[in-house]
């Protein structure tokens, strides 16, 4: 596996995980707990490892902007779910503020899966992608150890 392998896996769960928060009702709480538990597992490690690994190497060998988008896209979804996480699960305001995180995340994937990746395929050959895919995973497993 390579790195973007890796990462269009990571996004299938955090789709799947939003489409799942999305279609609970305001009396399921517990699902709403659960499923925005798991959205922040998945989504921080995530995140961490491709500021970590890809961004930077986007910083020096491909181009800034694209990383710099991404960072910026990142710190906004970082925001937008410790705001979620901070609402009551029943609270009315609490599927309006995960639409508007699914449609953050879901821009920030499409804008990753097609630009950032094109770019870095440019300087990313197969044997230094399938390394940073074991770096990638080595670093979200750091995190998750790290905030335990």
């Amino acid at each position: 596996m390579d790195i973007f392998s890796i990462i269009k896996s990571d996004h299938k769960k955090v789709q799947d995980t939003l489409e799942s928060m999305l279609d609970t009702s305001s009396g399921d709480e517990q699902s709403r707990r659960q499923f925005t538990d798991q959205l922040r597992d998945l989504l921080l490690p995530h995140m961490s490892a491709e500021e970590a690994l890809l961004y930077p190497l986007l910083m020096e060998e491909g181009d800034p902007e694209l990383a710099m988008e991404a960072i910026e896209e990142h710190r906004t979804a970082k925001h937008v779910l410790s705001e979620l996480e901070s609402l009551s699960p029943g609270d009315a305001f609490w599927h309006a503020r995960c639409q508007v995180l699914s449609e953050l995340i879901e821009h920030h994937i499409d804008e990753e899966e097609s630009d950032i990746f094109e770019n870095a395929s440019e300087f990313l050959d197969k044997q230094r992608a399938q390394r940073l895919a074991r770096e990638f995973e080595q670093r979200k497993q750091t995190f998750l150890k790290e905030a335990a």
